[in-house]
């Protein structure tokens, strides 16, 4: 989760950031890499992880994973069907 934070903090600011010395926090390059595992993991995997408080309930959580993972490929196909397939090899 800690990840997560700070990720969403570096999407958030991107000003901040680049008025920091070169190295200090990201290059360049890394910045619309986790602009797109922020927005992977709040619209998919964040509600999945926040919804998982009871292990009856897992079944049913894999399988709403699973549509929502189904739903993300409008948004980003490579990382929806790679995560679909990170899934399946669980099943």
């Amino acid at each position: 989760m800690a990840k997560l934070l700070y990720s969403l903090k570096i999407a958030l600011l991107p000003k901040d950031i680049s008025e920091l010395p070169s190295g200090t926090v990201t290059t360049i390059q890394q910045v619309p890499m986790i602009r797109v595992f922020v927005r992977f993991v709040t619209h998919v995997y964040s509600i999945w992880w926040l919804t998982c408080k009871n292990k009856v309930d897992a079944p049913w959580n894999d399988l709403q994973l699973y549509r929502r993972l189904i739903q993300y490929e409008v948004i980003d196909k490579n990382i929806a069907q790679s995560a679909t397939r990170a899934l399946n090899r669980h099943l």
